[in-house]
This record gives C-alpha cells, sequence and structure tokens, in this order.
C-alpha cells in the first residue's frame, strides 16, 4: 500500500510492505526502506517500535476528513499528519460513524485524570470524554461520533492499558 502523507506542510511518500515477521512491516519513507514492528489497536490506532527503540502510537482522528491522524512520539512529540492520496479508504473507519454500540478505548497507557461526561449524556463527534495523563502530558480522549454515553469502564485515577476500554457510545 502506497500513500502520500502530509505533515508539517511536507509530503512523504509512504509505502508498507508485509515483513517475514508477522507483527512486523516494511516501511519504505521516501524510497529508504525502515522495519517496523507493529501492533493494530481498537478504534483505527497503532503502536509502532523501530530496532532503534523510537516508540510510535498513531491514531485516526474522529470528525469528517478520514485522512486525518494524530501522531504520538514516547518522547512527547506530538504531530498532525493528513492523507493527501485521493485514495483515502482506511478498513473500519465507517463503523466509528455506524449506529449501534461503539466501544471507546485508550490509545495509550497512562493514568486517567479526568472524566468530562457522565452516563446518558448525549455526546456530539470530537467532545472530549477523557483526560488520560501518559509520560508527563495531558492528553484528550475524543469521542469518534456522535451519540449517547452507555457504559463509562474507567473513573479518575483509574490506570489503564493501549488499547483498555474507556467508555461505551450508543
Amino acid at each position: 500500500m502506497k500513500r502520500t502523507v502530509e505533515i508539517g506542510g511536507q509530503n512523504f511518500t509512504v509505502e508498507l510492505r508485509p515483513s517475514d515477521s508477522a507483527s512486523a512491516f516494511e516501511v519504505w519513507l521516501n524510497g529508504a526502506r525502515l522495519e517496523v514492528d507493529c501492533q493494530s489497536l481498537p478504534d483505527q490506532t497503532w503502536s509502532l517500535l523501530s530496532p532503534s527503540g523510537a516508540c510510535f502510537c498513531c491514531r485516526v482522528l474522529p470528525g469528517d476528513e478520514i485522512g486525518d491522524w494524530e501522531i504520538i512520539a514516547a518522547s512527547g512529540l506530538h504531530l498532525r499528519a493528513r492523507i493527501t492520496d485521493p485514495r483515502q479508504y482506511l478498513p473500519g473507519r465507517a463503523a466509528a460513524h455506524a449506529g449501534g454500540r461503539f466501544a471507546r478505548r485508550s490509545p495509550m497507557p497512562g493514568r486517567v485524570l479526568r472524566v468530562l461526561h457522565a452516563v446518558g449524556d448525549e455526546i456530539t463527534a470530537s467532545d472530549t470524554l477523557f483526560v488520560i495523563e501518559a509520560m508527563k502530558m495531558q492528553n484528550e480522549i475524543r469521542a469518534p461520533r456522535p451519540g449517547r454515553l452507555a457504559a463509562l469502564h474507567a473513573l479518575p485515577g483509574a490506570v489503564v492499558a493501549a488499547g483498555g476500554l474507556l467508555a461505551e457510545i450508543e
């Protein structure tokens, strides 16, 4: 899969190829090969680890534009990226906008600092649901779609793992 990605006004050509390792991908960035261990997490989130130890969490941002991504590095670097390729299909993205119950999971490990809505509250897409502290940074966890908050699975003070269930929206 080959895509054009814009980060900070600069365009990059990114190509993903399966690797011999079950969880690794060959990543080609502007023609240079990188080996990356990639673990898929719920809610269109991926954890990436390079052989040098660099760790990134990449996730699709909620909203109308399916090509918007958030990239968070373990070092604290926080970037936004946009897939500018016309083939912007991202598998599973439609599920966040479809009816039925949707599980909101934590894109990173951390401690829940605040819960901003109660069960039964009507929410809109991009409403902040939780604030999670990870690596001394406060991260807002937003609703991927509008709906009603059906269940809370994490309260202030709770420690959550990456991919841990936070809430359900219907």
